[in-house]
């Protein structure tokens, strides 16, 4: 769970899903506005696509169905084709990148302080609740209870109000309940709580509850009321001060509107449905269909199960599946581009991070990759430059090793220093004899670094093979007239010799 949390991958989704978000409510409410003299319902209609647009994040649900697709196969051994090719020379892969830490705390504390947010929006309205209830009758007229909603009048409105106009007062709230609005309103909550932090998503809440409450308005009209009485009982009412219905778990009223609802109560006629209200309410379904429906397809097809993965990477790439994003797809371009900016540009589009080390980082290629996974992209430059990959445990470090091997513009070392292999006793007894085939790293200093056995024998003359290739010293390897860091390949014989 943490690891999913404090993946750039998925920080990089809720990014994209603000601002894609940003974007549809900010036509909607151009939408909205061209609905002006339109019924209520009409602006419900389009503040509840929006509700809908926020609440479909496109981007994550398609990371979390390629987790799904995924998880199967995470963490996996190498398979023994990858084992038999990771010990060919030049490649070479380690389990872990000691020393490497990501930034993931960072995300992690985003999402600490996003949670306390999210939780606190509900609380905040369930203890404004629950003062309205404790407060002897001195909030509004409202609905109370979700599933079970009950109409409450508070007895200074009834007193202040003629039969009819409490009669219209209480059609108002009956109409909420037969709108289902309590419920919907849970869909509002859970909007306030997720997005506390995104001001369009408060503007998209309050137009909400103030067309709701237009729309009910029309409704109460609508079914015989004299307009001029309803309109009275709701004037008497708002000036009696009482504390507004809370947002906690319905549609609440909205007071900046009362002039509005006035004037659309006293003159009806002025709003009614037309043709063109139609065509604006159809444009803005549309437009929500095309910020999701193709989104999502194009998401969920440039998802790769990792066995298809492995197969385009090919063998012995298997330690790459522990990276972050290594499924996410990427075109590259590069004309004389430093190996190491090519592998962060990865690493960026992939959401882990890359620590290169070794003088070849620095070299300038060219590349051309056309809608590849990142995988396949670091495949690809492993075979063809020679880089020697480190995943770290939660997949969220990439270190890469770009060494030399001589040749080309580069010095060759010469050994200077050699010490022969000890032949170990029991081996030689046991008549083992045959060449060690291993891979030596020589720093700028000419010292023996780091040995990998390529190809044993056994394991006593493989050790022994080591531990004298440790001991070897070569002259420094120039390139461009530095010392540079390079891998040889070198052998040791175990020969029996006859008596």
């Amino acid at each position: 769970m943490i690891e999913v949390i404090s993946s750039r991958q998925l920080w990089s989704a809720v990014t994209d899903h603000l601002w894609q978000s940003s974007v549809v409510i900010l036509v909607l409410w151009a939408l909205a506005r061209m609905l002006a003299r339109a019924p209520a319902r009409y602006q419900t209609a389009v503040w509840w696509l929006a509700i809908g647009k926020l609440l479909v994040p496109v981007g994550l649900l398609a990371m979390v169905l390629g987790r799904l697709e995924s998880a199967v196969v995470a963490g996996e051994p190498l398979s023994r084709l990858g084992q038999a090719v990771a010990t060919l020379p030049g490649f070479r892969i380690s389990d872990s990148v000691p020393g490497l830490r990501g930034s993931g705390w960072q995300y992690l504390l985003v999402f600490v302080i996003w949670a306390a947010g999210a939780i606190a929006v509900p609380l905040v309205g369930w203890f404004r609740t629950r003062g309205s209830r404790s407060s002897a009758g001195a909030a509004m007229p409202r609905v109370v209870g979700v599933w079970r909603p009950k109409v409450v009048v508070p007895d200074i409105v009834r007193g202040a109000l003629s039969s009819d106009e409490l009669a219209a007062v209480r059609l108002h709230e009956r109409i909420h309940c037969r709108r289902r609005d309590p419920q919907k309103g849970l869909l509002v909550l859970l909007t306030g709580s997720l997005f506390w932090f995104f001001p369009l998503a408060w503007l998209v809440i309050h137009r909400l509850r103030a067309a709701t409450e237009l729309a009910c308005d029309e409704e109460v009209v609508a079914a015989g009321v004299c307009p001029e009485t309803y309109a009275t009982a709701l004037a008497r009412t708002i000036s009696l001060g009482l504390v507004p219905a809370p947002a906690g778990t319905h549609l609440a009223r909205s007071r900046g509107s009362v002039a509005e609802r006035l004037d659309r109560i006293r003159h009806p006629g002025r709003f009614i449905a037309m043709r063109r209200y139609d065509w604006i309410r159809v444009m803005a379904l549309a437009l929500l269909l095309v910020s999701l429906v193709p989104a999502l397809s194009v998401a969920l097809a440039q998802q790769i199960s990792r066995e298809e993965l492995l197969e385009r990477m090919g063998p012995g790439h298997d330690l790459l599946l522990r990276l972050r994003g290594v499924e996410q797809r990427v075109s590259l371009t590069a004309e004389a581009e430093p190996l190491r900016r090519i592998l962060r540009r990865l690493g960026h589009r992939g959401g882990f991070e890359v620590a290169v080390r070794g003088v070849g980082a620095d070299h300038q290629v060219d590349l051309e990759l056309r809608n590849v996974t990142v995988g396949e992209a670091l495949a690809t430059l492993a075979r063809d430059h020679g880089l020697e990959y480190g995943v770290s445990d939660d997949g969220g470090v990439l270190s890469v090793s770009v060494l030399m091997r001589p040749g080309g513009r580069m010095s060759s070392p010469e050994r200077i220093h050699y010490v022969s292999p000890h032949y170990p006793k029991q081996a030689r007894d046991l008549g083992i004899e045959g060449v060690v085939i291993m891979e030596a790293t020589v720093d700028v200093e000419g010292r023996v670094s780091d040995v990998q056995v390529l190809r044993g024998i056994h394991p006593l003359l493989d050790k022994a093979a080591v531990e004298a290739a440790m001991q070897w010293l070569y002259t420094p390897t120039l390139y461009k007239g530095e010392p540079v860091e390079v891998l040889l390949t070198v052998t040791v014989q175990f020969q029996i010799q006859s008596r």
